[in-house]
């Protein structure tokens, strides 16, 4: 009768473990470049587009991508975030309708932007600003939206159409000239903004080429 035999194999300490990472680490690092490469090529197309909308640096710069995990780390799990510091940024993807309580107060062409804050002057701040309160405009028909302005004094045969904000500051005041009385904000019940960005559609088409980025940077490492 044949007798049993136990075959045991041990590895020396940890030669085991050592195999393995040496397995792990060509696709860690492969995974954090491939993600890396296709964050950082998302972020320029989003950011373009942001900026093709004419939404400016600041908003565009606002697009950010964080790693996971922290680079320079690595892993094989590797993940980007791509996220937006604005949270109203999504009213400008989808399109969205602001409505007025029970009015918006929308700054006309003409009315000047202060240049320190570099956005659409807000009705109240901006009459604080120039120390004058709103002057309701007659309309010629009941129909036509309300429109407030406020008190300058210019030429008497001017025909400027734009207004400067020092002109509004001054308000009254001076020998020459005549006051009369600038259309500034035009009021309105609702305001639609439109999609201008596509973004939603950017990611979809670079998520679609994650498996090329990993390839790509697979075979460079050959």
């Amino acid at each position: 009768m044949a007798g049993k035999l136990n075959l045991i194999y041990k590895t020396a300490r940890g030669q085991f473990t050592s195999g393995i990472n040496d397995m792990h680490r060509p696709i860690a690092l492969t995974a954090t470049k491939g993600m890396k490469e296709l964050s950082e090529k998302w972020k320029i197309a989003g950011r373009a587009n942001i900026t093709g909308a004419g939404l400016g640096d600041k908003q565009a710069k606002a697009l950010r991508v964080d790693y996971f995990p922290e680079l320079p780390k690595t892993s094989a799990d590797a993940a980007v975030f791509l996220h937006h510091k604005t949270h109203y940024i999504g009213v400008f993807e989808d399109g969205s309708t602001i409505s007025g309580k029970p009015l918006l107060w929308v700054p006309l062409p003409s009315t000047p932007t202060p240049r320190r804050k570099r956005k659409q002057p807000v009705v109240k701040s901006f009459f604080a600003l120039i120390g004058q309160k709103p002057i309701s405009m007659k309309r010629k028909n009941a129909s036509d939206p309300p429109v407030i302005g406020a008190n300058i004094r210019r030429a008497k045969n001017s025909r400027a159409k734009k207004v400067s904000l020092a002109a509004l500051k001054r308000g009254k005041t001076g020998a020459k000239g005549v006051v009369t009385t600038v259309p500034l904000f035009v009021g309105v019940k609702k305001v639609k903004e439109p999609n201008l960005l596509n973004l939603t559609a950017i990611h979809k088409s670079f998520a679609n080429q994650v498996g090329k980025f990993y390839t790509r940077n697979f075979k460079d490492r050959k």
